[in-house]
């Protein structure tokens, strides 16, 4: 999809609106300073703190996206499935404990971790205060508080020597950056253990940021996916750190939630659902995503998918009809496994099966207890289609196709459509408010909601501009499908039409007691059958009429003649059934024009009538643009490779019953032969050539002339709209 043009203008209307953002938060400052009631002016602060945020991340076009689930539900799997590597830690024990941000950029190399400078202090002063915690208190005390995580043991040692603890503000590589995760979440979780009253997240205002690569990265548009891992309500445990959760599930536009297909009921799984339902009554639950991990463990008995579909329907309001752009089965452990077998040999050309760290995870998924037999008797080719079919059982291409690679290209409109409501939501409680009654303030925002009003229809029109190139981008792959499907039909009919015909001619090319023997005997009845006139077997199919697709000529001259004659017999023919394939392709662009047309003439009534007005003057011109020509028909060729084989005919001994004439006038003559299977290759050939050159004439029509034309008109339509 060439979407210069639409990411152009999606950048003024981002400029735009951070400018508007700009003075709807500098409103929302003055309308808390101005009213006397406490609550009140704790409302405008807030509305003023998350328009704010709301220009930042318009700015930055980052649409932010919270998963949250219960501890053990695979929340650190699905991202490093997506990720394609192990870049976040996972434990059988409670790990995380300190949400993360992973930005999903497609231009990077290698993954990088970001310490602000605000976040090291603290954390360096959370390490200095264990240190000394960790030293007046007494071995077995020690132990004691710890004894629930006894890997802690192995950070308590490291603490103690500094020399042996570092943090820094850059972290590269995926290893690098999985330990580095690793101590920072076990250092929250010894504090919360031993010296809980320094807890640091309250004063944590930043926490750790990636960027990161991502495998089948297909990232389109200009905005960017940030999704936070959060702690489980069960892996918190703690007040404060329930606090920050639920303040990220607040700060992000869209929520994707996880849930453990075995522990559908659980206390935490509710307390999970709980949290997100009170976000998606904000958000709405079209800003709601659901995965159902582990379903690789089904059983007979289990929900079906389709129970699996009524029962999220009946938790969270979904609709039955987006099931499948809202709800996913997966198994993150497939999809990691898989995702990162393929990510590994992709990196490098050669290698050994012993020498992948992949090889030996990928065969436990994929031969459970035989795995160590079954990876000795397996090439490197089998495993790799091994781990695709893993791959693609595991669910995660539907979810990435469907759902994150939507929300990728779709990062810059959401992110501004989620501002937009707020800033609407926040002029309506100013307008409402009778403090202000008669007031500047009321003028202000009355002419800051008349902006935004007009900026919507502009990010309106952005939006049926991207759903148009989609759709004309389709129509090319569709109209190819449609013409490639009848070509073995096209083809299987011409051989028909020109076998009969060089059937007939080969006969005519016979020898001349053939053709007697032929005109004698082919329309007799039982009663002058030759077999029962007494002729035997071999007299009987020495000159019975035979074809073998074969024709021999004395001269080169007349082997050409032949050539040039049957090529205009079948040419005709083929001309005939090309050109009803070309009025196929046209009518299917039609009908595909005329509804994309339609698509923007309804969506268009929706707009002001000003609005629609300068449109529907200006779709004249798309109605009246030249109709496609494709003319296959008209400038088909045959393509003229060699069809014409010189040869020496072999001696043939005379027989009793052979025409001696012709045996002897042909000994000792070179002749040329043309044979039915060359002639019908060049007829291929040939409509493959026309074929290709259809196809290439549609999708230059439809690329160069219709979507242009669809540009150019949207283009203008969006300049109109940001003019006035």
């Amino acid at each position: 999809m060439n979407t210069n043009s639409l990411n152009l203008q999606t950048l003024t209307l981002q400029k735009k609106v951070v400018s508007l953002l700009g003075k709807i938060s500098l409103l929302m400052d003055e309308a808390s300073r101005l009213t006397g009631d406490h609550e009140t002016v704790l409302k405008y602060e807030r509305c003023h703190q998350e328009i704010i945020k709301a220009a930042w991340n318009v700015e930055e076009l980052r649409l932010k996206m919270a998963i949250a689930a219960p501890m053990k539900t695979g929340k650190s799997t699905i991202i490093n499935a997506i990720i394609g590597q192990p870049l976040l830690p996972s434990r059988n024990a409670a790990m995380t404990t300190l949400p993360t941000e992973i930005l999903l950029n497609a231009q990077l190399s290698e993954p990088v971790l970001t310490l602000s400078p605000q976040t090291l202090s603290i954390l360096e002063t959370t390490q200095e205060k264990l240190q000394q915690k960790i030293k007046t208190l007494a071995e077995e005390t020690l132990q004691e508080k710890i004894s629930s995580y006894p890997h802690l043991a192995t950070l308590v040692n490291r603490i103690s020597t500094p020399s042996q603890w570092h943090l820094a503000e850059k972290v590269f590589g995926c290893k690098a950056i999985n330990q580095t995760l690793t101590d920072l979440n076990d250092l929250i979780r010894l504090c919360t253990l031993i010296l809980p009253e320094i807890d640091p997240l309250p004063t944590l205002t930043e926490f750790p940021h990636i960027e990161t690569p991502f495998w089948g990265s297909k990232q389109q548009g200009i905005g960017n996916l940030l999704i936070v891992d959060t702690p489980g309500p069960n892996e918190a445990g703690e007040h404060q750190l329930t606090e920050v959760v639920n303040q990220q599930l607040e700060n992000s536009l869209i929520v994707l939630m996880v849930l453990d297909f075995t522990q559908l009921k659980t206390e935490a799984a509710e307390q999970v659902k709980q949290d997100v339902k009170k976000v998606i009554e904000v958000r709405g639950n079209e800003n709601l995503y659901i995965l159902i991990n582990k379903v690789d463990q089904r059983r007979s008995g289990d929900l079906t998918p389709e129970q699996l579909g009524k029962f999220v329907s009946a938790e969270f309001g979904l609709s039955e009809e987006n099931h499948d752009q809202k709800l996913f089965e997966i198994s993150a452990r497939q999809g990691f496994v898989a995702a990162h077998f393929i990510q590994e040999t992709e990196q490098v050309s050669e290698i050994a099966i012993a020498n992948l760290e992949t090889a030996i995870p990928l065969s436990k998924e994929v031969f459970g207890i035989d795995w160590e037999e079954e990876l000795e008797e397996k090439n490197l080719e089998e495993l790799k289609t091994l781990s695709h079919k893993l791959w693609k059982k595991s669910g995660f291409p539907k979810f990435l196709d469907t759902a994150i690679s939507h929300l990728i290209e779709n990062a810059a409109s959401l992110c501004i459509e989620s501002a937009l409501k707020l800033s609407k939501s926040s002029l309506t409680e100013v307008l409402k408010d009778r403090n202000f009654k008669n007031s500047n303030i009321i003028k202000t925002a009355e002419e800051l909601s008349h902006q935004i009003t007009q900026v919507y229809e502009v990010l309106f029109v952005l939006k049926i501009w991207h759903n148009c190139l989609q759709e004309i981008d389709q129509i090319v792959p569709d109209i190819n499908q449609l013409i490639d499907q009848d070509v073995p039909e096209i083809k299987s009919k011409v051989k028909s039409l020109f076998k009969t015909y060089f059937y007939d001619q080969e006969y005519e090319h016979s020898s001349r007691m053939i053709k007697l023997y032929t005109r004698l005997f082919q329309n007799s009845t039982n009663y002058f059958n030759p077999l029962k006139l007494g002729l035997c077997n071999s007299i009987h199919n020495q000159f019975k009429f035979k074809p073998i697709g074969k024709i021999q000529f004395k001269t080169i001259e007349e082997a050409q003649g032949f050539s040039k004659l049957s090529k205009r017999y079948i040419k005709p023919e083929i001309k005939r059934i090309l050109e009803t394939q070309d009025t196929k392709a046209i009518q299917y662009f039609i009908e595909n024009r005329n509804s994309i047309i339609d698509f923007l003439d309804k969506n268009t009534q929706l707009l002001s009538e000003r609005s629609r007005t300068w449109f529907n003057d200006n779709m004249i011109k798309i109605l009246a643009f030249p109709k496609i020509n494709l003319q296959t028909a008209q400038t088909f060729k045959l393509i003229k490779p060699g069809s014409i084989k010189k040869f020496k005919p072999k001696r043939e001994k005379p027989n009793l019953w052979y025409n001696i004439w012709d045996y002897i006038n042909q000994s000792s003559l070179v002749k040329y032969e043309v044979s039915f299977q060359s002639l019908d290759q060049i007829n291929t050939l040939s409509i493959d050539f026309s074929i290709d050159q259809m196809k290439h004439k549609t999708s230059k029509y439809i690329k160069q002339r219709f979507k242009t034309q669809i540009n150019e008109l949207l283009k203008s339509f969006v300049d109109y709209l940001l003019s006035n």
